[in-house]
């Protein structure tokens, strides 16, 4: 930035609404006990054993029961004083807090990070806008000077507690705020805001802020509900093209991880950030590529950004949930037909049957729980992974029922099982694995496919009608994948739709095996 620190001030409120008459005095000397300094900072801060121990320090006075401040005081305290001392900082933020109106709310999380010159300043609860405007009055003086030391601005309880109280912690106003301290600082490198509902135009100053702020790495925003326009307001001011000659490690954007899930950004929204993110990538790899100012591939993680978009498709997850919760309403409906028809026959009818019913329920319970609880981040995550995990377990149950009672194929069985387990070891042991979802996808078909082995031994044993639908159950699955795999706005609805008639088809096949009269010995 161009502007100096010293010359970077803000009047905190109109002169008239201060009394002229009431000045800051200098501190005495014997107040001041010991000097502590860093090593490497050359803006050392005095420390005194008693913060408020000369009344007449103070900015904020009392008289006749009526309260006085001196806005004068307030900026010649901060351009006249390079080594501002922690008594003279709290009192700038309480005084900061008497002008805002929250001087009854004080935050104990701000002042205990100033006193202890702690790197995380985490406010506590009942933090509003006006609450914020009285922090920033202080950072935006010393967030590059004297309070440089905090690294990280957690507003997390605040949205947390705004919540219970109704208020939602910091809104819009609170957001721009936040804004001109990250558009100067150049020693913050994490801001949480989940749960702070700051809507599009908080979203979209926090946005402009960190466009040319090299040192802001981290940014939650989950649940601020910044919505469509939040979203294009993202890509518009951190993916959209700049041209290199203007982009320096001063200026650039610093921003590595943002959490924007939950924020009700809807298809369009989500979209549009997935291909800012894929062409700014792009662009990335095509500068470093080439054989300029000696820029070496080995670098390109420092320049990756990742964005969180999880729970975002309310729409999407709604149809997801009503697809599969009436799958799990027709495999109740088949479990009970499809056990009273074995009822009676040989135990390994009855307890095939039994597992492939299991692996219809288990497969629409999943899935129905996995994307009723989009919105819950770890809930979901444990969901997920059941349900990738009963997929192999439905894949199995399919086979199981046709490779017992019609050909009695132990050994291929055996083989579906067993590789169904692996599958599902791999799902919930190794979900970060990089090569999961080509592994998932090979596994799917060639598990699904297996019966091609066997194939001539199907056609001799199975009635022709349940032999037609084995395979239109299997071709529906197949038919399905692409949608699954491009999973685009109501591709995994439609993927659901497939599952449901490849599953429909393979019951009304088992179900015509265990009604035809066959020899139980």
């Amino acid at each position: 930035m161009s502007t100096s620190k010293e010359s970077r001030r803000i009047t905190t409120a109109p002169s008239d609404l201060y009394d002229a008459s009431v000045f800051l005095h200098e501190t005495d000397d014997t107040d001041h006990i010991h000097e502590s300094h860093d090593e490497d900072d050359e803006d050392a801060i005095l420390i005194t054993d008693s913060l408020f121990a000369n009344p007449s320090n103070q900015l904020v006075q009392r008289r006749n029961g009526s309260t006085a401040i001196d806005a004068t005081a307030i900026d010649t305290s901060i351009t006249t004083n390079t080594h501002p001392t922690i008594s003279q900082i709290l009192q700038e933020y309480t005084t900061a807090c008497q002008i805002y109106g929250c001087s009854t709310r004080i935050n104990a999380g701000i002042l205990t990070t100033f006193r202890y010159r702690l790197p995380s300043l985490r406010v506590s609860g009942s933090f509003f806008d006006a609450d914020m405007l009285a922090l920033v009055e202080v950072l935006l003086h010393h967030c590059n000077g004297a309070l440089k030391y905090i690294k990280r601005l957690d507003f997390t309880l605040a949205g947390a507690e705004g919540r219970q109280l109704g208020k939602k912690g910091i809104r819009s106003h609170g957001a721009y705020a936040l804004a001109k301290v990250l558009e100067i600082s150049r020693y913050i490198e994490e801001v949480f805001l989940p749960g702070n509902r700051i809507g599009p135009y908080g979203a979209s100053a926090i946005f402009c802020a960190a466009k040319h702020n090299p040192t802001l790495r981290t940014l939650l925003m989950r649940g601020c509900r910044i919505g469509e326009r939040g979203a294009f307001a993202l890509v518009s001011q951190l993916l959209i093209e700049e041209k290199p000659d203007k982009e320096d490690e001063e200026s650039r954007c610093g921003l590595r991880e943002i959490d924007m899930s939950c924020n009700q950004i809807g298809f369009f929204g989500v979209f549009s950030i997935e291909k800012g993110l894929r062409n700014r990538m792009e662009r990335i790899k095509a500068r470093h590529d080439a054989p300029k100012n000696g820029c070496q591939n080995n670098d390109l993680d420092s320049y990756i950004m990742e964005v969180d978009l999880e729970g975002n498709l309310i729409f999407q997850e709604v149809v997801n949930c009503v697809t599969h919760g009436l799958g799990i309403l027709l495999a109740v409906i088949a479990t009970i037909l499809l056990s009273n028809e074995v009822k009676g026959k040989p135990k390994h009818y009855v307890v095939s049957c039994a597992i492939y019913s299991t692996s219809l329920i288990v497969l629409y319970l999943s899935s129905t729980l996995y994307h009723s609880f989009f919105a819950l981040q770890r809930t979901r995550y444990i969901f997920q992974v059941f349900d990738k995990c009963s997929i192999y377990i439905l894949i199995s149950g399919s086979y199981t029922p046709f490779f017992t009672v019609v050909v009695r194929h132990q050994m291929l069985l055996l083989f579906v099982w067993v590789f169904g387990i692996s599958g599902i070891s791999v799902e919930a042991f190794a979900p970060l694995w990089r090569f999961k979802g080509t592994f998932s996808l090979v596994m799917y078909l060639g598990m699904g496919w297996s019966c091609t082995w066997c194939i001539n031994e199907l056609i001799a044993a199975l009635p022709p009608r349940s032999l037609q639908l084995l395979i239109a159950g299997g071709v529906f699955y197949t038919a399905g994948v692409p949608f699954f795999v491009r999973n685009n706005n109501l591709d995994h609805s439609i993927w659901h739709v497939f599952v449901m008639m490849g599953s429909i088809c393979h019951w009304i096949s088992i179900y015509i095996v265990v009604t035809q009269d066959h020899n139980f010995d």
